[in-house]
């Protein structure tokens, strides 16, 4: 029996778990298992040969330039209970700044309650992302904080925003990098996100 024991340990010592490409999500600053590389445009751990450069995904652009408060892209006036912005897919490339939208709340909403919800996500891998929600006058109201559900398994990080709106009040949505957040000695100085802005919603 002890023979048999020896040699069972033996034979599973000998074994050398295989992991698969694709399996794993990149870890913050495209951490990878052994003998993987991250790819940029998936953000998942990869055979290195099959490895592509980061690109922003398609139309990302077309409302550029909205890099500042003053070209800040225009979603309009929120009603109660609009979705405004739903899963907008945008990047930040290498070098840019940040990117601005901005809107108005023009009242219209009942309850006890009214708030305002900014979701954004944006993969781990890449250099991590701040959300802030930004007055007129350019005061920073509220800033997004980490809201990742504890059983998420996409390789995304989340940032939330929750606050209760101003009547008449012009608001800025700002995202940009995290100034302290690693970029991989600035290799991976990009990123893209997805953000949903929902709106007001009423309750108790």
């Amino acid at each position: 029996m002890r023979l048999l024991a020896t040699a069972l340990i033996l034979a599973l010592a000998a074994c050398t778990p295989e992991i698969g490409t694709g399996t794993y999500f990149c870890g913050p600053e495209r951490l990878c298992p052994p003998e993987l590389s991250c790819d940029d445009t998936s953000y998942t751990c990869i055979a290195p040969s099959s490895v592509d450069p980061f690109v922003c995904p398609e139309g990302f652009d077309d409302t550029e330039p909205d890099d500042e408060m003053s070209t800040a892209q225009d979603l309009g006036e929120l009603d109660c209970g609009l979705n405004l912005l739903q899963a907008a897919n945008s990047c930040l490339q290498a070098g840019s700044g940040a990117d601005y939208y901005t809107f108005t709340y023009n009242g219209n909403c009942q309850g006890a309650n009214p708030h305002l919800a900014i979701q954004m996500r944006y993969p781990i891998a890449l250099v991590p992302l701040q959300l802030e929600l930004i007055d007129g006058n350019g005061t920073v109201v509220a800033t997004g904080d980490y809201c990742t559900q504890s059983n998420d398994s996409s390789g995304r990080e989340s940032l939330c925003i929750d606050t209760p709106p101003v009547t008449g009040t012009t608001y800025f949505v700002k995202v940009s990098r995290d100034p302290d957040g690693p970029d991989c000695d600035g290799d991976c100085d990009f990123n893209q996100y997805l953000l949903n802005i929902a709106f007001p919603l009423a309750g108790s």
